[in-house]
Order: C-alpha cells, then structure tokens, then sequence
C-alpha cells in the first residue's frame, strides 16, 4: 500500500491543490506559497482524531476537505474490498466549522447507484418495501424484505457498497462518500506517520519519554529481535510469567486484606455496602526501557539539549533512518502492516551544503527500498537531486494554487526536444545526463522568478561584475544566473525550466566572427535558441549576425567578451595607468600572435573570468565618465534582464 496523492481544499492559504507523491516528494515554491500546510495536511492523517483550529480555515463558511488516496489491492491491511476501487482507497477529512468550533467527519470513497438513494438513511419499513418493490425489476438480485428491518438493512447495505464491483460499468453508479468508522478502523492501525517540524525540539528525546523517537526506536528494535527468536524473546516471556505470579500472589494476600478491612469499615457508614478493589492483570507485552541518549561533541558526551542545532538535526536524521532500516528488516521482504511515510520540514536546516547532500542522499536510499516514502520541503539548491527530478514539485501561489511537476516520459520528449544528436536514450541515461550536466547554479534556478541561462562560468562572472558596477541588485528580484557549460546545452535547460513555467531569459553568443562566413550548423543552432527564447518563429530574428538586446533575449554578435573588449577599447583613455586593462592588453597581444584557430580570444577570456578585473575597470568608467558605461552592451544587456526580472517577480 503507498501514498499516491492528496487533495486539498479551503485549508490556511491552500483553495484547491492536488499533490501528487512519489517514493520521495520534494516540494520548493517561495515562502507562503503553501509547502508546510501540504505537510501539515498529510500529517492530519497520522491518527483519527488530530484537528485543526478555527484559523485553519480559508472560506470559513466552507469546510476544509483532505483526500487521501493510497494504492491499495483487495483484503491489504484489512480494508473492505468495496473501498478498494480500480486500485485506489481514497479517505477524506472533512472539518465544519459552527460557533468557532470545529467537527470532524471521515469518510472513505465508494461507487454507489443513485437508483438505490430512497432505500438509504432513516426509512420505515413499508416505505422499504415499497421501494423494493419499484425497483426489483430492474434489480432481480436486490435482497428482498425478509426477518424484520434491522436484518435486511444489513444485507442491504452489503449489497449496495458492492454492487460496483459486480455491475462496474453500470450507468447509474457514481461516486460517494460514506462514513469511515475511526472507532472500528483507527487510521494509524493503516497508516505510520512520522512528521518532522521544521523547529522541533528534540531536547526531550533525550530522556526517551513517551511519544519520543528514542523510544519508539528503542520499542520497534526489541519488537524486531523478539520477531526473530532471540534470547530476549525468551527473557520477555519469563518476565512476563514472573510478573503474572507476582501479581497473582498480591490479589491473593494484600489485595485480600485490603477488602477486607474495606467491607468492615464500609459497613459503619452505610449498612449492607461494600466495596471491593482489585488490581487489573497485566497485558502479556512488557513496556519498553526507558532509554537515554548523550552526545559525543569535541571528545566529550553531552546531553543533546546542550548540543548545537546541526548536530540535534544529525541525530535526528539518523534516528529517522534507523528506525527506516529495522523496519525493513523486520518485514523482510513481506509487505508492511502499515503504509509508513516521513515527513520532514526543511531538513537542510543548521547544516553545510555537503551535509546536506548527504541527507538527501540518505533520504534518496530511505524511500528507495520501497519500504517508506518521504516527503519534505526545502529552500536549497543543495536538496534538489535532478537524477530524481520526477519527485519534484514546485508550488506556486495563486487561485487556485499550482502544483507543477514533470515526469522523465516528458523529459524525453520536451526537455531534450526535437535536437536528436547525443541524446539519452532511455530513462536510466537521461538520469545519467542529468546528474552530469547538474550544478548548484542550475538547481539554485529551479528557486529563482526569472532563470537567466549563459552559456559558461565566464560570461555569469561578466555579467554579475556589470550588475555589480550599475548597483543592478539582480537578487531582489530574485534572478538566478544559470551557467550551461556550452551552447548547445542552453536549449535543453531552458526548456527544464519551462516544464516548471520558471519564466527564462537567454544570454548567449552568435560566435559570428569577424571576417568569417558562420556555417549552416551554427545558423540553426541560433535560431532555434531565438525561437525558444522568443516562443515564435520571428522573421526579424532569421539569419540574425549582429548582437541584439531585447526583452526576450540578449546576443552578442562575435561573443560576450569580444563585445566587451570592444566597448573598453572604446573607453580606453579613462583605463590608461590601470593594472587590469594593461593585463587585457596584453592578452590581446597574445591571442593575436595565436596561430591555434581553437584557442579564439583564449587569454582575453581568461583576464575577463574574473568578477574582480572586470569590475574594476567598470567602475573607473562609472566614476569618470557614466554616460559612455550605458552605452556598453554588457551594461544594456543587464539592464534589459533586471527590467524582465522585476516584471517577473511582480506576477509571480
């Protein structure tokens, strides 16, 4: 049985969102988009009888409806087969909110016939009959009205919540919602929900009290070594035995005496009373220890209420994934008893990137084995792993909130489009493709309003200099500068983003050297970039030589650093005297004396890769001269994305 997905309706900021679960789920979206009441919303199913307040609900004159959906195969963890319909089970949350207090109904999914509606609820018997009595031609093997009321009520209602099963594609069936009885079937006898707040205070773990995770872990390793016949299975059931004696000689000597005294003294204020007491039998399960745990920090133990937030999130991270791992023993291959999910807020918080790719990694490898499924929210590039990009989904606020997602069938088709050279064939390469291609600068995208795509490391460190120098504050519109290591990559990560509607804006060069005929390949190459960026097929932009700037894209003629090169050269009697622009020179002396066709412009582009050099020789500009800065491409290059940065944050 696994978690397949959730709908919500009318819960805090949430108006109507379909969550889709994967083995592991990772949310991202901007702040008050909706991602921890996503969590909170699944964590309302770890018991039957969890609640929510007042101030849960958007529409207060509407209630708040939470659908789960799990997989399901017929007689699994005890679910009536009439609930299992085409391999789903669906149980809804339905909370009403009258006089600033809130009701809780649960209800799980049926297919019923509409036909069968008179014969439901509170009737009379002859009105039962005579409802029978109308439909029975039609229905020859409805149960008919014998041994009183109650009796055929009950064959009834077995006959109505299956009759999908036996006429599935029966024109009056449709789907219902009937009463889930919690007291017959609690849901956390289905479902093991672990929920992880993100500002949990663990302090308490430390002395393993009830509801710890100590304790439930120290409780599900003694369940698993008895399961496997251990000497401790041996030492509980002495324990026990011992234990029932023990009580067996207190009901018979101290309880005794105590009854007596009590009827003997009863009797003094009220004539024929009695009273007697007796103590309960003990279950056959022993409790668990009480377990402790101490920290090991600088070559000292401590307890883990002294210890730092990073090192309190490690052990947490740890325990989790223990707990997960004896789990998994204890099935040994069977089927869980219980649909097991972990539920984790920001479990990058108080750790180091490389931390926390290990924590991802761990979680990678926890929902991996099938035994249990996670879910968790994160704002860090770090916690993004594209090889598992099919679990990522990206809430974006509106009416109603969007849950965007992809699939690898659609990155197939889409994300690496209609280029058909050194593609991936098939899901397990274009995993492959993905993770080598990935950067944090590409997954820090994924976070961003606006994804700037350039094509290398070099023209990023070129423009963020240019920002640098204009005061253009790209992260208050919170642009992301996404480097593709090559032209031919831009489209495929462009179109990445697409799948996630993250508006982009392409920076990119023509490479239409001076002197030179640009050869077919290269021609279509811009092209289709043109089109992508531009989302049309425009005339103007056919068989484009020249460096364009615009609201849809930026492209330099020859390249970036030619074009800047260009523009300081200009610029050079404010430069003279200066130590960076001597360096430039310098290099150009060199590239020019270069007979390596391959090594094009080589040293010039090593000099302008640094964010320092360039910016510095901005700023001599800027402070002697700022008028002939705007005419600088680079600058109207900047220029152009922040005015599209800002347009974008402002609808998002």
């Amino acid at each position: 049985m696994r978690f397949k997905r959730i709908e919500i309706k009318n819960y805090r900021s949430l108006e109507d969102a379909t969550v889709d679960l994967d083995g592991l789920t990772i949310l991202i979206g901007a702040n008050n988009a909706g991602k921890t009441t996503i969590l909170d919303a699944l964590n309302l199913f770890g018991d039957s009888v969890r609640r929510i307040g007042a101030g849960d609900f958007n529409d207060r004159d509407r209630p708040v409806e939470l659908a789960l959906t799990m997989s399901c195969k017929e007689g699994e963890m005890g679910i009536p087969a009439r609930f299992c319909i085409d391999g789903e089970f669906t149980i809804k949350k339905r909370f009403y909110l009258s006089d600033g207090r809130v009701a809780l109904d649960t209800v799980a999914r049926v297919m019923l016939n509409s036909d069968f509606e008179g014969l439901r609820g509170n009737i009379l018997g002859s009105e039962i009959k005579a409802e029978i009595k109308r439909l029975k031609q039609g229905y020859k093997d409805m149960p008919g009205y014998k041994g009183g009321k109650a009796k055929w009520l009950k064959k009834f209602e077995k006959y109505d919540l299956g009759f999908y099963r036996t006429h599935p594609n029966h024109p009056k069936v449709r789907e219902e919602y009937v009463t889930w009885d919690v007291q017959e079937a609690p849901l956390e006898h289905m479902l093991d929900i672990i929920y992880v707040p993100s500002m949990r205070d663990i302090a308490n773990d430390g002395e393993g009290g009830s509801g710890s995770y100590l304790a439930r872990l120290i409780a599900m390793a003694i369940e698993d070594s008895q399961g496997r016949g251990s000497d401790l299975s041996a030492a509980a059931k002495t324990c026990v035995s011992d234990y029932e004696e023990y009580v067996r000689v207190v009901r018979g000597g101290v309880v005794g005496e105590i009854n007596a005294s009590l009827a003997k003294n009863s009797g003094r204020y009220a004539a024929g009373s009695s009273i007697t007491v007796d103590v309960v039998p003990p279950e056959r399960v022993l409790p668990s220890p009480v377990p402790s745990i101490s920290i090991g920090e600088g070559g000292r133990a401590i307890n883990i209420g002294q210890a730092g937030g990073g090192t309190r999130r490690v052990y947490l991270m740890a325990l989790l994934e223990t707990i997960s791992e004896i789990q998994g023993r204890a099935l040994g291959g069977r089927h869980a008893s219980r649909a097991r999910l972990l539920i984790i807020d920001e479990p990058e918080l108080y750790q180091h990137p490389q931390r926390q790719r290990k924590m991802l990694l761990a979680l990678v490898r926890l929902a991996g084995d099938g035994s249990v499924q996670a879910i968790c929210s994160t704002h860090s590039p770090y916690f993004i792993d594209l090889k598992q990009i099919a679990g990522l989904r990206l809430v974006k606020k509106g009416r109603p909130t969007k849950i965007l997602r992809t699939t690898f069938d659609r990155l197939m088709r889409q994300v690496l489009g209609p280029e058909k050279s050194k593609l991936p064939n098939g899901p397990d390469e274009l995993r492959t493709w993905l993770d080598m291609n990935a950067t944090h600068w590409m997954t820090e995208g994924f976070f961003s309003k606006t994804a700037v795509i350039v094509e290398g490391p070099g023209d990023r460190n070129m423009l963020l200099a240019t920002a640098s120098a204009i005061g253009a504050d790209l992260d208050r519109h919170e642009i992301s500068m996404v480097p593709t290591n090559g032209k031919p990559k831009i489209p495929h990560v462009m179109r990445l983003f697409i799948q996630f509607k993250i508006p982009t804006y392409v920076v990119w060069d023509l490479d239409y050297r001076p002197g030179s005929q640009p050869g077919a390949a290269q021609r279509v190459r811009n092209a289709g970039i043109m089109k992508l960026a531009s989302g049309r097929n425009d005339p103007q932009y056919k068989d484009l030589e020249k460096t364009e700037i615009n609201g849809e894209f930026s492209c330099f003629g020859d390249n970036l650093p030619a074009t800047l090169v260009g523009d300081l050269d200009k610029c050079k009697e404010l430069l003279n005297g200066m130590s960076e622009y001597a360096e430039l020179q310098e290099a150009k002396r060199l590239d020019a004396s270069s007979t390596d066709q391959k090594a094009y412009m080589r040293h010039q582009k090593h000099v302008l890769n640094s964010k320092e050099t360039v910016f510095n020789m901005l700023k001599a500009i800027r402070d002697k001269d700022p008028d002939r800065l705007k005419t600088f491409a680079a600058v109207r290059a900047v220029r152009q994305l922040e005015a599209v940065g800002e347009k974008n944050a402002m609808e998002a």
